[in-house]
């Protein structure tokens, strides 16, 4: 027997016949919450960029951030990265 969720992965509307419909709606509803437009996006990079520079000023800040310095490597770093570290 195929799960509910399965259906969010089936192409042809002909196919959802079988699943159960009202889940696959249900499912739907609460994924539309992430399709974001260009400029939202660009709303939350702004918010968290500002966020991020006030975790590195203060203590005080929402987004709680220490900052790090990694020495460059020339011999094996080519290129620039991040380094992120989740504490919980």
């Amino acid at each position: 027997m195929s799960s509910p969720l399965t259906a969010v992965l089936v192409d042809s509307d002909d196919d959802l016949e079988t699943y159960d419909v009202e889940r696959l709606k249900t499912v739907k509803q609460r994924l539309a919450v992430f399709d974001l437009s260009t400029e939202q996006l660009k709303q939350i990079r702004d918010v968290l960029q500002v966020s991020f520079e006030e975790g590195l000023k203060s203590e005080q800040s929402v987004v709680k951030m220490l900052p790090t310095f990694i020495t460059s490597n020339t011999t094996i770093i080519k290129n620039k990265f991040i380094a992120l570290e989740a504490v919980l």
